[in-house]
């Protein structure tokens, strides 16, 4: 039986945030640059296909990429084509930017909670459906060197091995070759213009029956729904922001089966409420709700989306099924 959980945690006005605003700005600032110094789209993008099939509806646009949302499953995606895509990976003063001393040393020192919050999550999971306390890992994409060296040093980690990252020096990743008990898919597939080829891709990384651990931004989250382009979204790094049932679909077809479904996130209510002047116009119970609430509704608001399963981010626990011929 899938599980749809949620953990509560109260925040404070002290800390709304796991990233500080100016770093955040400078990526903004450098992904604009890579649009309007000519790398920007010369063709319209076609629409894109939701994988329920639902029809897709213009949302919203930002720096001139549209952005559509299926008008079944509410799952958004932004109309681009797979080389500007590419082009953005590539984008070496972003990937420059995150590597950098500052930029690390930042997001350690305002990840570090969440990070050690995330490998419990991950050791818990992987003992209550595997039986493993000690598991080899994939890390796939992961590009914070400080959580990069929590998970090796963490007693739950056999072996390690990071791949698809910029901070590997070479393409194919660094550690020796092994399949993984473990999988981490984190914050990667809101880049994907093709999710399913994407997780079948480094699912040939996994043991049969290993997990999959995934999170992503979800656009059906309460800030994208209500900020829209003003939420924390941004071409080329956020393409797909799937529904809860969208994502299921894709981990379905790309060989896996779900235990667990839960969208986890703290800080919804703050973050919009922070940002009352860029909620969508129509939004008049939010805007009004945002204005006159004190703290203990909001934090009742929060607890209400995690149940729902609304929040920002989703989490997804699934099991790698037989390796298809």
């Amino acid at each position: 039986i899938m599980l749809k959980s949620y953990d509560y945690i109260e925040y404070s006005e002290d800390n709304t945030s796991i990233q500080d605003t100016g770093f955040f700005n400078k990526e903004l600032e450098i992904a604009h640059s890579f649009i309007n110094k000519g790398v920007k789209p010369t063709k319209q993008g076609s629409i894109p296909s939701c994988l329920c099939e639902g029809e897709m509806l213009p949302f919203f646009e930002k720096w001139g990429i549209p952005y559509y949302r299926c008008n079944n499953c509410g799952c958004v995606t932004a109309a681009v084509e797979e080389e500007e895509v590419e082009a953005f990976n590539k984008e070496t003063d972003l990937n420059d930017y995150r590597r950098s001393v500052q930029y690390q040393k930042n997001a350690e020192e305002k990840r570090e909670l969440s990070w050690e919050e995330l490998i419990d999550w991950i050791r818990f999971r992987t003992y209550r459906y595997l039986g493993e306390k000690r598991a080899s890992i994939i890390d796939c994409g992961n590009r914070y060197e400080g959580l990069v060296q929590k998970i090796k040093k963490s007693p739950f980690c056999k072996e390690y091995r990071l791949m698809n990252s910029i901070l590997c020096e070479e393409e194919g990743g660094q550690g020796s070759a092994f399949k993984g008990d473990v999988l981490l898919h984190l914050n990667n597939l809101q880049r994907s213009i093709n999710p399913v080829k994407d997780l079948e891709t480094v699912g040939r990384e996994l043991r049969n029956g290993g997990l999959l651990f995934l999170s992503t931004r979800i656009g059906t989250g309460f800030d994208t729904l209500c900020l829209r382009e003003h939420s924390k979204v941004f071409p080329y790094e956020h393409i797909y922001l799937p529904s809860i049932r969208s994502l299921e679909i894709a981990v379905e077809r790309a060989g896996y089966r779900v235990l667990e479904v839960s969208t986890p996130g703290r800080l919804d209510a703050i973050y919009v409420k922070n940002n009352i002047e860029n909620i969508f116009s129509g939004e008049y119970f939010v805007r009004h709700l945002m204005k006159h609430a004190d703290m203990e509704t909001l934090q009742e608001f929060q607890r209400f989306l995690q149940r729902s399963n609304m929040s920002s981010y989703v989490q997804i626990v699934a099991q790698k099924l037989e390796d298809r011929n």
